[in-house]
């Protein structure tokens, strides 16, 4: 990069369709709400307030680093890395960062990229072909065929409405078939001839249960009083996540501020403003700076 190069001022993360929670979105759903409010003072007439003006001195030029936090177990705290360099590597036998005991982490899982679009700077995750996968904490994940997510411990797979018709005769296979529109959103029903959406709860790559979505809103958690898919799992809130069809007819899942939020799977993300994500039980944080 030529030197010069204008750091990406702070502004909208790009449009993906997981949408990360920010970190201080985080901190507000996990801390107490029950601080006295200090009053303001009013400045004094006259004050001087250039120097409160005039900010802090940054490169500009450089390319940017972050720092990745491995948190420490249960915790919000562990060790803080600085990463100065374009590619981070994460894993359990190779890498700038190797985590020998998680036996759900990969060999080499996944990669941090520092990557420059010839106008800014900006930071990516990249999973690295991993058996188990790498989830980031998102406020919303759009549900499309096999996507992945996980709230708690436990993990969802996301199937697609399908034709639910006959197999069809071998002399009509090349015939020209009739376009299948599914209902739309709100409408609570589905197209004739459409089998519902399903969430299925797996583990270790097996099925365990199948849950159909059947109407435009459900809820997850762990009261059976308010939610039509009941977890069992201490991690899990009482009413912990939204589902429910946008407007496009899609489906989305949504966190309700639960403590624990909900984590999609994702081959490569943006995180231009940082966020959490975790390799096989490892959770990290990654600030950009």
């Amino acid at each position: 990069m030529e030197s010069g190069t204008p750091r990406r001022e702070p502004g909208p993360a790009r449009r993906q369709a997981t949408v990360l929670e920010s970190v201080e979105e985080i901190r507000a759903q996990v801390r107490a709400s029950s601080s006295r409010t200090v009053q303001e003072v009013a400045p004094r007439a006259g004050t001087d307030r250039v120097a409160d003006e005039t900010p802090v001195f940054r490169p500009v030029s450089r390319p940017p680093m972050a720092l990745l936090h491995v948190l420490d177990d249960g915790d919000t705290t562990g060790e803080v890395i600085r990463i100065r360099g374009d590619s981070f590597l994460i894993g359990r036998v190779e890498g700038n960062l190797i985590i020998p005991h998680d036996s759900g982490m990969s060999g080499r899982h996944a990669e941090i990229v520092r990557r420059n679009d010839g106008r800014a700077w900006s930071w990516h995750l990249r999973d690295l072909g991993s058996t188990n996968g790498t989830f980031v904490r998102a406020s919303t994940v759009l549900l499309h065929q096999d996507q992945e997510f996980m709230v708690g411990t436990r993990l969802f797979r996301f199937d697609a409405p399908v034709v639910a018709s006959a197999a069809e005769e071998p002399s009509r296979a090349n015939a020209t078939r009739k376009w299948e529109v599914p209902s739309r959103a709100g409408a609570g029903g589905l197209a004739p001839g459409m089998a519902p959406a399903c969430l299925v709860e797996i583990s270790k790559g097996a099925e365990l249960c199948r849950h159909a979505l059947t109407g435009g809103e459900i809820w997850l958690g762990r009261d059976p009083s308010r939610c039509a898919i009941v977890v069992d799992d201490p991690f899990v809130d009482p009413r912990h996540a939204r589902i429910y069809r946008d407007e496009k007819g899609r489906w989305v899942v949504a966190n309700q501020r639960s403590r624990n939020g909900v984590w999609g799977r994702a081959s490569e993300v943006a995180l231009e403003r940082g966020g959490y994500f975790q390799c096989g039980e490892q959770r990290f944080l990654l600030k950009a700076l």
